[in-house]
């Protein structure tokens, strides 16, 4: 019997779908004459807690000479949730005499299902099934090109090597930072720290310290209204040389007496017109990876990066859309051939009838480029996209998104006039620009009624000739004022994870980032978002995500090299030499030294973590506050009435402590790939 051990079920049914009939359910599985499909909840085993390995390291956060806590043989254990499934599993392998490894296409994906082999000491031969998407054509495809699955054993190493590594920095520095709060006075104090969870935490701090210690700087504008014969009015600005003794050092004048004179001076002068248009081509925008549809939805609709990947995944368990976490923009050049396809499909659903039927499958964007491609292509809609299937609001939103960015591949280039309009008054140099569409191309593709892709843009400019003469009506000044940065957002957080790299000084390890994607994978930034709300270090505020007093505090005392995204350089290109075949072995010897030293430098700190802020350990949802009370001040949970938890401020005389803290902090569910 041939055994398909899918990644969950969706994936497990749309490969069981594909083989011959009949076919049967059965528990945790589904028979067919092509062999037994079943499958894992994502990670079905998770690492062992630092007690399965000795008594002494259960307790939380646990004494200083104990750390730090360095497994010599790393254990799994089952998810509780799980058991079951993992003896459907083993009995199934039992009567099994060859085996399909059927994770997701990438690097966690592949250790879910080996480490699950793994634990129940498989064997027998397996082989592996590459899907990048769940339509009948891709799975059809996918069974007649299995590859052995020791093809990807260095993918499965690096992924393990780069699960211990986090346990090990995780589970040592929260317990050793733990220590150090509450040796600096906070006695419930629970820290966690991560290789990616802290430099994240770092720049929306950084921001937040960015925009409060904002200074504003005053500048001033010159407009000219200028009138030309009966072809119109338009303004024109005033563009000085940039050694004018007038300019900062970015360009803008800082001297309003100077504009001002400059204002009076040009009102009833006139100047000669020198006009250059061009005519210039915008391609289609590339389809999305999950970063740049994370941004797009987040910025549009002001969803999370948790809603708008569980909802990209959703369509894809749905058969609607290919495998959404991706880091590419582009599509192989072998896909052409499914083009008519999927936009046969989209011209059955409602909305997309129009625009499919107007594509035209013949046009080659620059999307299609097979050399960069990576493991995945980029997000598109499937042949089966044209299914009628009920779908909730944010599916319909993330679903339209896909579908607009794809079928603007098939329409011809946005095209426009670029005018650019210069002319002297009273010596003093002027310019206008503007931009007249000619062709409305792909954004044809996208609604009348959305907002504007120009917005922001040059405006249009009246019919203009070189040789035209312009009367200056009059010259004003605009004073403005220089603007601080905004908050993050998911989505510019997530571009802020992607492009950390810019914020390195070293050349070495700012390639390193920019090549690796930045902070965190597509599959994991959504999940470090949430967790670093779960743990009340960042905050929402409408869309704005802002630091809490307890976030800034750990960035404060944590070493730098914790806190700085050059550690995950650093990581990433070991992990990439794992990945090509490296021994991962002098990287868990590197690991266990660096974190060594990180512990003893932690453990030596006095860490002042404010009380205000932190999670409540009773209900785990809640943070304890400051609440002036009848007998003096306390903290209590902000989930009251329904949590009543209280605590003593300590060195004051308020309420005593109610109910006990529990010493571990609750966590968020964990998820593939986020042990962070």
């Amino acid at each position: 019997m041939r055994l398909f051990i899918a990644e969950k079920p969706s994936l497990g049914r749309a490969i069981a779908e594909n083989l011959p009939g009949p076919h049967k359910k059965g528990n945790g599985c589904i028979e067919t004459a092509g062999g037994t499909v079943t499958w894992c909840f994502g990670h079905i085993l998770e690492a062992a807690e630092p007690g399965d390995y000795d008594p002494k390291w259960k307790p939380w956060p646990g004494s200083p000479p104990d750390l730090p806590i360095v497994p010599k043989i790393w254990k799994l254990s089952p998810v509780p949730k799980a058991r079951d499934q993992l003896k459907i599993i083993k009995d199934l392998l039992a009567a099994a005499t060859e085996i399909v490894h059927a994770g997701d296409p990438d690097r966690e994906g592949q250790l879910l299902v080996d480490e699950v082999l793994e634990y129940l000491g498989n064997r027998k031969p397996v082989l592996r099934i590459w899907l990048s998407a769940l339509d009948e054509k891709s799975v059809r495809q996918a069974l007649s090109t299995l590859k052995s699955n020791t093809v990807f054993d260095s993918m499965k190493n690096a992924a393990r090597a780069r699960a211990q590594a986090d346990w090990l920095v995780g589970m040592n520095l929260s317990r050793a930072y733990t220590i150090a709060a509450r040796n600096g006075g906070n006695p419930v104090a629970v820290l966690s720290v991560g290789r990616v969870q802290t430099p994240t935490l770092a720049l929306v701090v950084s921001r937040d310290r960015e925009i409060e210690h904002f200074v504003p700087k005053d500048f001033f504008a010159v407009v000219a209204r200028l009138e030309s014969g009966t072809s119109g009015r338009f303004d024109a600005l005033w563009t000085p040389p940039e050694n004018h003794p007038a300019l900062d050092s970015e360009r803008r004048c800082i001297d309003r007496a100077e504009a001002e004179r400059i204002a009076v001076r040009i009102k009833g002068q006139e100047g000669r017109l020198e006009v250059n248009k061009t005519e210039k081509p915008e391609p289609p925008p590339l389809p999305w990876s999950l970063s740049s549809l994370t941004m797009e939805a987040s910025k549009k609709y002001g969803m999370s990066a948790k809603d708008i990947l569980d909802t990209a995944q959703s369509l894809y368990e749905k058969k609607l859309t290919t495998y959404p976490r991706t880091d590419c923009e582009y599509l192989p050049e072998n896909q052409k051939g499914e083009v008519r396809d999927i936009l046969a499909a989209l011209s059955k659903r409602t909305g997309y009838a129009g625009l499919a039927e107007g594509a035209d499958p013949g046009l080659v964007s620059r999307a299609w480029n097979t050399e960069k491609v990576s493991a995945h292509h980029a997000i598109i809609p499937t042949r089966e996209a044209g299914y009628s299937q009920s779908l909730s609001e944010k599916e319909e939103k993330i679903f339209d998104l896909i579908c607009r960015r794809y079928l603007a591949q098939f329409y011809p280039p946005f095209r426009y006039t670029e005018t650019v309009v210069t002319l002297l008054l009273s010596g003093e140099p002027f310019r206008a620009t503007g931009k007249t569409p000619v062709a409305t191309g792909w954004k044809s593709v996208y609604r009348t009624d959305e907002e504007d892709d120009d917005n922001g843009q040059d405006p249009t400019l009246p019919p203009l000739s070189s040789g035209d003469v312009a009367h200056c009506r009059d010259g004003i000044v605009k004073a403005k004022k220089t603007a601080p940065p905004k908050p993050y957002t998911d989505g510019t957080l997530i571009a802020a994870m992607k492009s950390v790299g810019k914020t390195l000084s070293d050349p070495g390890e700012k390639k390193i980032l920019l090549d690796t994607d930045g902070l965190g994978t597509e599959a994991t930034r959504a999940a470090v978002i949430e967790g670093l709300l779960f743990r009340g270090y960042i905050e929402k505020n409408k869309k704005s995500l802002i630091s809490t007093p307890k976030g800034r505090a750990l960035i404060a005392a944590v070493d730098p090299e914790v806190k700085s995204p050059a550690t995950t350089a650093l990581w990433e290109r070991r992990l990439e030499t794992i990945s090509n075949g490296a021994n991962p072995a002098v990287f868990h010897s590197e690991i266990e030294n660096h974190v060594g030293r990180l512990v003893e430098s932690a453990l030596k700190k006095t860490v002042s973590i404010p009380l205000e802020g932190i999670r409540c350990p009773k209900c785990g949802s809640g943070v304890l506050r400051r609440v002036n009370g009848k007998f003096g001040p306390f903290l209590g949970c902000s989930g009251y009435p329904d949590c009543r938890h209280m605590e003593k401020i300590p060195g004051t005389a308020g309420r005593k402590t109610v109910s006990k803290p529990k010493t571990v902090e609750k966590s968020p569910p964990r998820r593939r790939g986020t042990r962070i």
